[in-house]
Formats: C-alpha cells, structure tokens, sequence
C-alpha cells in the first residue's frame, strides 16, 4: 500500500518537477540557434550579504534570454550571460532596482 501511494505521489508531482528544472531552458528557447551568449558585467551597490546574492540570481534569473547568472557581495556585482536578441537590459536594471539595489554600471565583457 505505501508503496503504491509513494508511486502515485511522484507520478502527479512529476510534471511539476520537469517545469522547474527546465526554467532556464524555457528563457534560452526564443533565441536562434546560431546566436552566441554574450557576457555583461553589472555593478551593483547595496549588496551586503549572501541572501543578496541569492535575490540577485533568482530576478535576474527569470528573465527571458538570461542563460545564467552569478553574483558576489565582496565584489559588488553580477555576471550574467544572456542571448542579446532576447534579454532586454532594461528588464534587467528593473529587476535589480527593484530588489532593492543599485545598478551602477553595466559593461559588456569578452
């Protein structure tokens, strides 16, 4: 009996699993399949701490285009790779101002 209902249970959660674990994939769909991901470097002032980092990550994260993000409280910015056809810089600032920090500079990196 336990075993049918532990079945069941991940059977119906399933779905939901695969949808989370493929966000960034989702965000990355609409650009072409020869583009390039390019680099920008985003400095950022009020980040203090870890969590900062992680709240960076997760709004930046979602947005369309946006292939991954990583960001670091010592240094205070944020390297994200995006598709440029896609990923609208704009959204970006947004998300970060938003947040609550301060986007100070952007630059496009090699």
């Amino acid at each position: 009996m336990t075993r049918k209902l532990s079945s069941g249970i991940l059977v119906m959660l399933f779905p939901f699993l695969m949808l989370f674990s493929c966000r960034n994939s989702v965000n990355s769909a609409k650009a072409g399949p020869e583009e390039k991901l390019a680099k920008i470097e985003v400095s950022i002032g009020g980040m203090t701490c870890t969590g900062c980092e992680q709240t960076i990550m997760k709004n930046v994260g979602k947005i369309d285009g946006v292939k991954s993000v990583t960001a670091s409280y010592k240094e205070g910015r944020a390297s994200i790779d995006l598709y440029p056809s896609v990923a609208d810089t704009t959204k970006i600032r947004k998300a970060i101002t938003e947040s609550g920090y301060t986007v100070l500079e952007f630059r496009k990196s090699e």
